[in-house]
């Protein structure tokens, strides 16, 4: 049986709004459905687990041993350079997509929630100076003690 792969070779195809909202309409059937856009593309959470990869109007599942048997037969592609060689879900086929989305579901944890550093490390912040200290210290006409002595100064 010949296995067909897809390259994304990082052309500028990119994938629609429009493309996204229907392969989560398709899905919906599994659970909470919600989409964000990462990579130049987009993830699709179900349950709040990132478990479809949209790019280039193409969906990526990760080649897990949970569905192999499911997706013996599906296409295989790289989503983006350097990325790993996935699967490729037809979202269409509900019967399925939606156990492929149900065996990742199990195994796929929820991304821990990143909290934002409080910016405590600032940089150090440098006292002011009154003018009149800056002033004296600083006299306009001064001579560094290795020049030589004016004259009619000292003899």
């Amino acid at each position: 049986m010949e296995m067909n792969s897809i390259s994304n070779d990082g052309g500028a195809m990119g994938t629609s709004l429009e493309f996204v909202e229907y392969v989560c309409d398709e899905v919906r059937e599994a659970g909470a459905v919600r989409y964000r856009k990462m990579f130049g593309d987009y993830m699709v959470y179900v349950n709040d687990r990132p478990l479809l990869l949209l790019c280039d109007s193409i969906v990526y599942v990760k080649m897990l041993p949970c569905i192999e048997d499911l997706m013996s037969d599906a296409e295989r592609g790289i989503p983006y350079p350097g990325a790993k060689v996935h699967y490729i879900l037809d979202f269409e086929n509900r019967e399925l997509a939606l156990p492929v989305i149900a065996r990742l579901e199990e195994v796929t944890q929820i991304p821990k929630k990143r909290q934002r550093s409080a910016r405590t490390s600032k940089a150090p912040k440098i006292p002011k100076t009154s003018m009149s200290s800056r002033n004296s210290a600083s006299s306009g006409n001064s001579v560094s003690s290795k020049s030589a002595p004016q004259s009619g100064t000292e003899r």
